[in-house]
This record gives structure tokens, sequence and C-alpha cells, in this order.
């Protein structure tokens, strides 16, 4: 027998048995359900959507030529953030601070209040540091789509929902070291549980502008 391709996708089986499953009776076919009416305040927003400040914003990121946590390059990225942020008027914009290994880094939040549910959130996030090979990671790893991609689509986000009320809070995040082990996710999600916060729904935007082969996909991750 031929060996399986490196790049062949692998999910491991479940050791319970499939024949409990197998004796199902099939399930009725249920109609589809009906498709959402077009909400024109959703279609309004979309539309203030810019390809001009998503490409921008890729292409500033990059300009940095490394964002590898650890590096002043990744620390400079997080400033104009913070700046890009506070241009836009939102409620607030701070800097987490955090550490891992022997360095420090900072997440860079900001924040639309809601008007009706001020302490029910929901985030918009991505990571703004970035990877390369070992060799040249310390100087030169841009992360054009891994990922100013999904962090231009945060700051973009950001723009767009300002200029409106909101029912719930929105917090807009960009993390830095989760190249390094997701610390600073990490770090964000273990004191939104300490403060006891109530976050509702996270969009999390990592590799936006990869080109995947058709048809692309959405992953969505729920509890029980």
């Amino acid at each position: 027998s031929e060996a399986v391709p490196d790049d062949l996708p692998r999910k491991a089986l479940p050791r319970r048995s499939v024949l409990p499953s197998l004796r199902l009776k099939p399930a009725r076919s249920l109609p589809a359900p009906p498709a959402a009416a077009p909400d024109p305040l959703v279609e309004t927003i979309v539309g203030l959507v810019s390809s001009t400040n998503l490409t921008a914003g890729v292409q500033s990121l990059q300009d940095f030529q490394t964002r590898y946590a650890s590096t002043v390059n990744c620390e400079a990225a997080g400033d104009a953030l913070f700046a890009a942020f506070t241009a836009l008027g939102l409620d607030s914009v701070r800097f987490e601070p955090f550490t891992f290994a022997s360095y420090a880094s900072r997440n860079v939040i900001a924040e639309k209040t809601g008007q009706a549910y001020p302490d029910h959130i929901f985030v918009i996030c991505g990571h703004y540091d970035s990877i390369s090979p070992a060799a040249w990671r310390q100087t030169l790893a841009p992360g054009a789509d891994d990922n100013a991609s999904g962090t231009a689509a945060v700051l973009e986000a950001a723009r767009v929902l300002a200029a409106f009320p909101l029912d719930f809070t929105v917090r807009f995040i960009a993390f830095s070291a989760e190249e390094w082990g997701l610390f600073g996710s990490r770090a964000h999600a273990a004191a939104a549980h300490a403060a006891g916060e109530r976050i509702l729904g996270v969009i999390n935007l990592d590799m936006i502008a990869y080109a995947d082969a058709l048809p692309e996909d959405l992953q969505i991750i729920v509890n029980p």
C-alpha cells in the first residue's frame, strides 16, 4: 500500500462503538428553515466596510517587518494599534499587560459600551503578533495574512460600529504573544473569568486573507 500523503487531513476516531448509531431509525426529514428577512441596518453597516481601509491596515502592520512578540517592533505595533483605536472615539482604550516566558507584552483593548446591557459583552478579536522560521523571526516576520488581516478587520469593525448605538458592549481586542502559545488570549480570558464578566460571544478573526480551497469554511464553536 502507498504511504498516506503528509498533507491529508486526519481526524481521530472515537473509541466508542458506532453500532448504536447505526441501529437508530433514520430521522424524518424536516423542512428547511425560512430564510431570515434582510435587516436594513445590518446592510447599512456592512456597506460601510472599506476594502481600502482593510488593505491599508494590513500594509501598516506588515511595514513593521516583524511583530514577533518580545521584539521592540511588536511593542511598536501595539502602540500604533492603541493610537488607531483611540482615534476612533470609542468609550475606552487600554493596554492589558502580561508576561510570558521571560518577556512582557500587551494586549490592546477598546470598547464600545452597550446602552441597554452594558455588562453583557461581545468580543471581536485577533492577534497582532507574527512569526516566521527561527532564523529570521526577530527581524523578518511581516505576517500580512497571519494575522495583520484579522487585526485590520478588528480595527475596521471598530471604526464602523463606533458610529452606531449598541444594546450590548462590544470589546475589540488585538492579542499579543499568541504565536508563542496563546499567551495573550489566555491572560485576557483568565482576567475576565476572575472579574466575573459576562461574555456572550466571541468572533475571532485569524488569517482571514488566506485563500482556502472552495468552499471556504467558518468554524463555529459552541457550549453544549
